[in-house]
């Protein structure tokens, strides 16, 4: 991916924004009463794939985070920033 001037990547920035994103509406439909309504007409089948959908937050979260400490090697001083 090309960084910018600062080192930083925008690719892996937006990715982690629609992370952020979608952790919350995760989060959200845990709060309203999704869980306990039937898939009875179309809303609630668009609703329910866009949980689906939704449900990849935390997994690109731990994708970014694989992709940014590739370079990363296992020595005493890594396991001391943990």
């Amino acid at each position: 991916m090309e960084e910018t001037k600062n080192g930083r990547s925008a690719g892996i920035d937006i990715i982690k924004a629609m992370a952020v994103l979608f952790v919350l509406c995760v989060h959200f439909s845990l709060n309203t009463n999704y869980y306990n309504t039937p898939i009875a007409d179309a809303n609630m089948f668009v609703q329910s794939c866009l949980r689906w959908l939704f449900l990849v937050g935390v997994p690109l979260f731990l994708m970014c985070t694989g992709y940014l400490n590739y370079k990363n090697t296992i020595s005493r001083s890594y396991y001391l920033k943990i």
